[in-house]
């Protein structure tokens, strides 16, 4: 026979546990998106500026994830990059281990997947940053189903 007991403990336990997991997967994306904005303010102002870009497009990007295909945006992607050492505009390269270094949450994986050093003769440097940090996102969202 079947405990009632059992099963109630089951019904009320179960729906608990799906919260509480739900909202770890939140804390770790919150914990992780606010330390992005802790890094990207470093040179915010600076990278405003050089890219000519609205600053309600970069709040847009860590509130409502929205990145969205603009050449400023895609400018100010490059600006961050190369203050942060992420790329070497001299030798056209992105620096995975400061990457990795630096950028919490983000694994070997995401940076072998995204970041290569591939030939990039067709691209500018925004071109290719914007593109590689799209595809690092996305990545990160994959690996920690969100």
């Amino acid at each position: 026979p079947i405990c009632k007991m059992c099963v109630i403990k089951v019904l009320v336990i179960l729906p608990l546990f799906f919260v509480v997991v739900s909202l770890l997967e939140y804390n770790i994306r919150d914990e992780y998106v606010n330390d992005w904005r802790i890094l990207g303010n470093i040179n915010r102002d600076k990278c405003i500026q050089e890219s000519n870009i609205d600053p309600e497009k970069i709040e847009a990007m860590y509130s409502n994830n929205e990145i969205a295909d603009d050449p400023n945006i895609k400018c100010y992607f490059k600006c961050q990059y190369v203050n942060l050492g992420f790329y070497n505009v001299e030798e056209k390269k992105f620096v995975p281990e400061t990457i990795m270094e630096k950028a919490k949450g983000i694994s070997n994986e995401n940076v072998q997947e995204c970041f290569s050093n591939s030939s990039s003769e067709d691209q500018d440097d925004c071109e290719r940053i914007y593109k590689a940090a799209v595809c690092s996102v996305l990545y990160f969202m994959k690996e920690n189903n969100l």
